[in-house]
């Protein structure tokens, strides 16, 4: 059964407790053996009134540094026992002599500081009061810290966390004594890791790390700008023992910057700083198309952030041109400055070739953003028609066209002799408009509808004019310079020049006509679009012809060329013509019976020879044996019947040829 040890209050007349009622503050021992009690570490007090106290019993004996032992031979331990056992007698006892007046435990101090342990005893004399330490009385010969104050308080110079414990403060010569707790508290004390991160913003989330250390455990938190940061979407927070980590979620670039953290006891406060750098990938934030005058100057802007900052540079989509900043072309025209993520790119001089898309590129060892603008020019009407002569004759409706290229597009009309001509039109012009063209339809009646109209052409950048005549058409002239080549039996080919006048309408064709002389009907032949070599055919052998051309165009034909005369060749004669064609047939037969009978007679020679002399050779008529030497001399240089062959087709040729000739 736990007993209660009993601690006098701060005087002989009455109990003092927290709400000024009479009660006493009783210190709880754990009972370990007969009139043995386990003393805590942590004191484990209970509060007591008045007519619950039995007895105040003796101060217990210390046994070891944490046990102490009340003697059972003390009366007033005996008085207790005998009070527990009779309920009836008197339950209130008076003290007399030394009191402890507030005596505070545990009592605080910080590491490193002088503490001083307070134990106020007063009585009707004055109090001599010793301190014990793990159960030896403290000294200054014996612990050279401890100081034992005129006030009776205890100094311990420089405490450290090793001097926690529980301090009796006694009063000599008394039993009453009190035990005072000292709790030492250490600052915290904050490290990290890393002072410095890297993060990417949009891409990465980033962790902090510190460690923390202190007595009692510091609370740790963190803050940015005087903020202190609180669990959110953004922001996670876990403790892990001494070590707190704080995660970034979502990372921006105004996320960049310090943030501390901060560990807090008793003790006081630490904190440390990490910060974070935020790099930013490039990013073109300002890039609009842009329109200018030609002749002006072009100022283009492309605005770039990022961490770090990028590097802009221009490129030219029609042909690749690259422009930066610093760079310096041979015609001056193109100039790049470039300040604080702004690069402007100026043309002087605006010509209509710089006209297109322009590229801004923002770079940096984190990455890159392209955007591209349109550089729009205004400018004059600019007219596109060549033709400026147009012809045309009585009767005959003609399209007199003006084109122009203008921007902004521009509004078109047509004046003759300073007179606007309506869009309706009247009775011998109408007026035909489409985006940069208007076409002019002129009819003339009469020789006040030729001569000049002029096409204006206005936008608000400026007007122009270009004039146009309308001229009366004729039928070309005469083509010149006739040349015939190539005559044969049934063809002939015509060459000749283009006439000197086309009659100011284009000549579609060339007209070539031919008779036989003394004949009064011509034949027509057209020649192919505008080619001057025409190639007449069907033409009789040995007759004479005569030949002109002609020119052809919108109006009509024009006059002829001078007319050239030729011949036809004739028919060659031949044998049969002269001979006759039974003749012919006659000879043909005659001439066929003669050749098979002759070719026989020379096969059997030939045969009866080889027979007789087994040889081939030919032979003369000399001596017999120099004739066979000879004859051998043949066989051997004629070894073939082809050669005798063709000296027999010689031969036979040579009697034909009479008959032929």
């Amino acid at each position: 059964m736990d007993l209660p040890s009993i601690r006098p209050s701060d005087d002989d007349d009455q109990f003092a407790s927290p709400e000024a009622t009479r009660a006493l503050e009783v210190k709880v021992m754990h009972s370990i053996g007969l009139n043995r009690f386990y003393w805590p570490r942590l004191e484990d007090k209970i509060w007591y009134t008045v007519d619950k106290v039995l007895a105040l019993i003796p101060p217990p004996e210390n046994v070891t540094q944490r046990h102490v032992q009340i003697s059972p031979t003390s009366h007033d331990v005996g008085l207790i026992w005998t009070l527990l056992g009779c309920p009836d007698q008197p339950k209130s006892v008076h003290r007399k002599g030394l009191t402890f007046r507030n005596v505070q435990s545990p009592q605080e101090f910080r590491n490193g500081e002088t503490a001083e342990v307070v134990c106020a005893v007063i009585g009707s004399l004055v109090p001599v009061v010793t301190w014990y330490y793990q159960g030896e009385e403290i000294t200054e010969e014996h612990h050279s810290k401890f100081t034992v104050l005129p006030n009776n308080n205890l100094q311990i110079r420089q405490v450290t966390k090793a001097d926690e414990d529980v301090y009796r403060c006694k009063a000599r010569g008394e039993n009453p004594f009190v035990d005072i707790a000292v709790v030492v508290n250490v600052p915290p004390v904050v490290s990290v890791f890393q002072p410095s991160l890297n993060a990417i913003a949009d891409h990465e989330s980033v962790t902090f790390n510190c460690m923390t250390t202190g007595s009692p455990d510091p609370v740790v938190t963190w803050h940015r700008k005087g903020r202190e940061l609180e669990p959110s979407d953004q922001y996670n927070i876990r403790l892990d023992g001494g070590r707190s980590m704080l995660t970034l979620r979502k990372i921006r670039q105004v996320d960049g910057g310090s943030y501390t953290c901060k560990a807090t006891n008793k003790a006081g406060s630490q904190e440390r700083e990490i910060v974070l750098k935020v790099f930013v990938q490039p990013h073109i934030t300002q890039l609009k198309n842009v329109t200018a005058a030609e002749g002006s100057a072009a100022m283009i802007s492309c605005v770039a952030e990022g961490e770090p900052l990028p590097d802009i540079s221009w490129r030219r989509a029609s042909n690749g041109q690259t422009f930066v900043d610093g760079d310096k072309r041979q015609d001056g025209r193109f100039k790049v400055r470039r300040r604080h993520g702004k690069s402007v790119l100026t043309i002087s001089g605006v010509r209509l070739k710089d006209l297109g898309r322009f590229d801004c590129a923002a770079l940096s060892r984190i990455g890159g953003h392209r955007k591209s603008m349109f550089l729009d020019i205004e400018y004059i009407p600019k007219f596109l028609t060549n033709q400026t002569i147009y012809y045309s004759w009585e009767g005959n409706p003609v399209n007199i066209s003006c084109e122009v290229m203008s921007n902004p597009p521009a509004t078109m009309l047509w004046r003759r002799e300073r007179l606007t001509i309506s869009v309706e039109g009247t009775a011998n012009t109408r007026v035909y408009s489409a985006d940069g063209k208007s076409v002019l339809e002129v009819t003339p009646m009469s020789d006040r509808d030729f001569g000049r109209y002029n096409c204006t052409a206005r936008n608000n950048i400026g007007i122009g004019f270009q004039e146009f005549i309308l001229a009366q058409a004729d039928v070309p002239s005469n083509p010149y310079a006739l040349r015939l080549s190539d005559v044969s039996q049934h063809l002939m080919t015509v060459t000749f020049m283009k006439p000197d006048s086309d009659g100011g309408l284009p000549i579609s064709h060339f007209l070539v006509q031919y008779k036989e002389v003394g004949s009064e009907e011509w034949t027509d032949v057209k020649s192919h679009i505008m080619q001057t070599t025409v190639v007449l055919t069907g033409l009789e052998p040995n007759t004479m012809y005569e030949v002109r051309v002609a020119a052809v165009n919108g109006k009509g034909q024009g006059e002829f060329s001078h007319t050239a005369s030729f011949q036809t060749i004739p028919i060659p004669e031949s044998l049969f013509s002269r001979l006759g064609l039974g003749m012919v047939v006659c000879l043909g037969l005659g001439a066929l019976l003669l050749l098979l009978q002759v070719l026989v007679l020379v096969l059997m020679l030939v045969d009866v020879s080889c027979f007789s002399l087994r040889h081939c050779g030919v032979l003369t008529t000399s001596s017999e044996g120099k004739d066979r030497e000879e004859g051998k001399a043949a066989y051997r240089k004629l070894p073939l019947k082809e050669e005798n062959g063709k000296e027999m087709i010689y031969f036979v040729y040579y009697f034909f040829v009479p008959l032929w000739g």
